[in-house]
């Protein structure tokens, strides 16, 4: 069996009029299909990625006003900072999630207009509301093409593999913050995310891969490297 220098080697001597990137090209490509091809245990590892804990408001002590038709979330005693801009925003009843931007310490702007529940006209207002901070995907490791099992942090055991379309169909109204229940693989580079509120876990993960992709907020995901 030849290696990949002697693969190369034999390809220069046929073919020397052919540019050593666009051969070495080829040939990564070859050993690429190759590795995608066979469940090697030589792909497989784990690895452990550090999440970050969702925040819920705390009764009678922050809440903020919601306004259907309007993008726009004020919040009383909520003290934010610029570290929420990026993070999921919903509030507890709600089916949607949205993505929420830093405008001052009681004042954020959704990535759309608040939807509400579906049915009430533009105006209605929803004051006084408990509201939740997340964050559900998570960037695996650059070397990680794909996930083999996501483990429950909690009993330890593989949680169920949905499509990203069965994951948000399964979430239905979101509630407070809860523990992982499920993952959805996802997108390019590949991504995950859980259904339900995360709590702080420090991930552990073993996969297969080459590639980089994301992972859920309070999950041990098996990842590929």
């Amino acid at each position: 069996m030849s290696t990949w220098g002697q693969l190369r080697f034999l390809l220069q001597t046929g073919a020397p009029d052919v540019s050593l990137d666009l051969l070495d090209g080829w040939l990564n490509t070859r050993y690429t299909t190759v590795l995608s091809a066979t469940d090697w245990i030589g792909l497989k590892a784990h690895s452990t990625i550090q999440t970050t804990a969702a925040y819920q408001s705390v009764a009678g002590v922050d809440t903020v006003t919601f306004t259907v038709g309007s993008n726009a979330v004020t919040g009383v005693a909520t003290g934010w900072t610029v570290a929420i801009t990026g993070r999921r925003f919903y509030r507890p009843g709600d089916t949607a999630l949205y993505t929420a931007t830093y405008v001052s310490a009681v004042s954020l702007t959704l990535d759309r207009v608040y939807q509400g529940l579906g049915s009430e006209a533009d105006g209605t207002v929803y004051a006084a509301s408990p509201y939740v901070f997340m964050t559900n995907v998570y960037d695996l490791p650059a070397d990680c093409r794909g996930i083999v099992t996501v483990l429950d942090a909690i009993t330890g055991r593989p949680m169920p593999d949905f499509t990203k379309d069965q994951l948000d169909m399964a979430t239905g109204a979101r509630t407070l913050v809860g523990d992982p229940k499920a993952y959805a693989e996802y997108d390019v580079p590949i991504a995950a995310a859980v259904r339900n509120g995360c709590r702080p876990f420090g991930g552990r993960t073993r996969g297969r891969g080459a590639a980089s992709g994301e992972i859920p907020e309070g999950d041990r995901l098996q990842r590929g490297v």
